[in-house]
């Protein structure tokens, strides 16, 4: 595909004006940028200064090209084969990802963006079981993902690479207490496959392992 052939200019914008992409107005959310310039394959669809912007909803993902000016943006909607491409692309690049934060900021967004949900990265030390015994030298990181409703807890044992996934009421800091929570042990520690998961979940009855989630107004 030629650069830019799949981007049509829906015209200028400053961010208080009303810009719909499949009927979603996307200055209502966060913007994603969904590549970045050092990947493969990005070079093939950018350029003039556009970049690729995504805004991941549970039902779907927004995508689109915009260009910053002085005081507006130039925004693009995108044909259907360029849809196609950058989306192989951007799932391309969330698994390519070594970083669990930014694996996470990518790949959850639909959670920050509709249900209100926050993300921390707690260095939680040495390792504990839900008895309070130790049984290995930390670090031990808590990717938490919660909001009022769940916390969604990925404890990461960085010296063996083991993962650990158990869903709680509320954002913990304490690795026993956490650990006492219930214990997903079927999770196959993808990250990415675990977002997938909880967004069929919601789509199917709005819960996550059972937990009723609400989006926000």
């Amino acid at each position: 595909m030629n650069k830019n052939s799949g981007l049509l200019l829906l015209g200028k914008f400053d961010g208080n004006d009303l810009c719909e992409i499949e009927g979603v107005n996307i200055f209502k959310y966060n913007w994603q940028p969904c590549l970045k310039k050092r990947f493969v394959g990005y070079g093939k669809i950018v350029t003039d200064g556009i970049q690729m912007y995504k805004i991941d909803l549970t039902e779907k993902q927004i995508y689109f090209g915009a260009r910053k000016n002085k005081n507006s943006y130039d925004v693009f909607s995108l044909s259907k084969e360029y849809l196609k491409e950058i989306s192989i692309l951007e799932r391309m690049y969330i698994n390519s990802l070594s970083d669990d934060e930014k694996i996470i900021k990518q790949a959850f967004a639909y959670l920050f963006n509709e249900y209100g949900f926050t993300y921390i990265k707690t260095n939680l030390g040495d390792a504990y079981d839900a008895e309070g015994r130790f049984f290995f030298y930390g670090p031990v990181y808590a990717h938490s993902i919660y909001n009022n409703d769940i916390c969604i807890n990925v404890l990461n044992l960085v010296q063996r690479q083991d993962y650990d996934l158990f869903i709680t009421d509320k954002y913990l800091s304490n690795q026993v207490y956490i650990r006492q929570g219930k214990h997903i042990a079927d999770w196959n520690m993808n990250l990415a496959d675990l977002s997938d998961t909880i967004r069929q979940s919601l789509l199917k009855d709005g819960t996550i392992f059972g937990c009723k989630i609400n989006k926000l107004n």
